[in-house]
């Protein structure tokens, strides 16, 4: 999705092109990554506020790395907003890891940002696919707008229950590891319709 925004008709079968392309395992791996920890982080029963919080943590450092990588696939302003997004997440969970004692509401508002800021993305770059040609352009655009609404539901209930928080953090890695895949997949078909030099 976001990788294919920087790919250029002009110049098909180019060689920065087929570099490109051929990168496009990185974010399904990344994908895949967050899907699984985000089923793990809801399977589990979260009784302290430690243990949130290492969830929380992971999660964040999770999707930023994902984002930094990328990030390294990516030109102009999705590679900008890629690193924007990979910067706030790995900070975040740096925080979460650095500040433990963290009350909920602290965690669940940093979730709540991200989430808006990442729907907010998304839906500009569901559009972008969109304008490409992609036929499947609509379901990130859900994504993006399913986060946008947890965000809003974070932040009117803030700290009400570790069960709102963790289901925060699980949506917010599904969502962007479903996100990283579609990416991932579209890119590799783009770069098997490329001519052979």
């Amino acid at each position: 999705m976001n990788a294919t925004s920087t790919l250029s008709p002009d110049r098909p079968g180019s060689p920065e092109l087929q570099s490109i392309t051929a990168g496009w395992w990185i974010p399904v791996v990344g994908g895949v990554i967050a899907i699984v920890f985000g089923f793990l982080v809801l399977s589990f029963n979260y009784t302290t506020l430690w243990a949130v919080t290492i969830a929380a943590g992971i999660g964040f450092m999770l999707t930023g790395l994902a984002d930094l990588a990328t990030a390294f696939d990516s030109k102009g302003s999705t590679r900008l907003l890629a690193l924007v997004l990979g910067v706030l997440g790995v900070g975040a969970g740096i925080i979460a890891f650095v500040w433990p004692a963290a009350t909920f509401e602290v965690i669940a508002t940093l979730v709540a940002w991200l989430l808006l800021l990442r729907g907010i993305i998304g839906i500009v770059g569901a559009f972008e696919s969109k304008n490409a040609g992609m036929d499947l352009w609509w379901f990130p655009l859900m994504l993006a707008l399913l986060e946008i609404a947890v965000a809003i539901w974070a932040v009117r209930y803030p700290g009400r229950s570790v069960v709102l928080l963790v289901l925060w953090i699980g949506i917010a890695a599904i969502s962007r590891g479903i996100t990283l895949m579609l990416a991932g997949f579209t890119v590799r078909a783009v770069g098997k319709a490329l001519p052979r030099g």
